[in-house]
């Protein structure tokens, strides 16, 4: 009698691939060139990568070297002359005038009549040009302006009697410096 063979499994893929002698031995074969074809693949795909990257990386370094470089613009100077112009102009209309013009109508003044003001910006000084109908008048002008807070240093400069004229009024010069900040 014939030995019977008993096959009581399902058949599978996995089975089949078994049982076949040739088979089993391509199929292995072919799975180890495909994973060698995969690995190589990879790995020359990382060389590239590596490539691209220091390509990258020096292209970046190109661009930082031109953005931290600033573009010179030709310097444009201006004479020393227009510059002092300038800041005298500047320190001109920087005049505190509400100030001085608060604090010289603060003075009672009923018999002082003010000419001309005329500010040095320069060195803060105001020089103030009056006529007043007496000396008493003219002394009461200058000591209320001294003890005023926005001037400093009040003198009266010079002063002069109008004989010609019949009231005889008294023409005086007062200079004073002004402060920046009230203390």
């Amino acid at each position: 009698m014939k030995p019977v063979q008993v096959d009581l499994a399902p058949q599978s893929l996995r089975r089949w691939l078994l049982t076949a002698p040739g088979l089993s031995q391509l199929v292995l074969a072919g799975a180890a060139i495909a994973t060698g074809v995969a690995l190589w693949q990879a790995g020359s795909l990382q060389q590239e990568a590596a490539v691209l990257n220091g390509q990258m990386a020096a292209a970046q370094r190109r661009l930082d070297a031109r953005v931290q470089r600033p573009a010179v613009a030709p310097a444009f100077v201006r004479p020393p002359q227009d510059v002092r112009a300038a800041n005298a102009v500047v320190r001109q209309l920087n005049i505190p005038w509400s100030r001085l013009l608060d604090s010289l109508e603060a003075v009672p003044a009923r018999d002082v009549a003010v000419l001309e003001l005329a500010p040095d910006a320069a060195a803060q000084k105001l020089r103030i040009k009056a006529e007043a109908k007496g000396t008493e008048a003219m002394m009461s002008y200058v000591e209320h302006l001294r003890r005023d807070r926005a001037l400093v240093g009040v003198v009266l400069r010079q002063h002069e009697v109008d004989a010609q004229h019949r009231y005889r009024p008294v023409r005086f010069e007062i200079e004073a410096r002004w402060q920046e900040t009230l203390p």
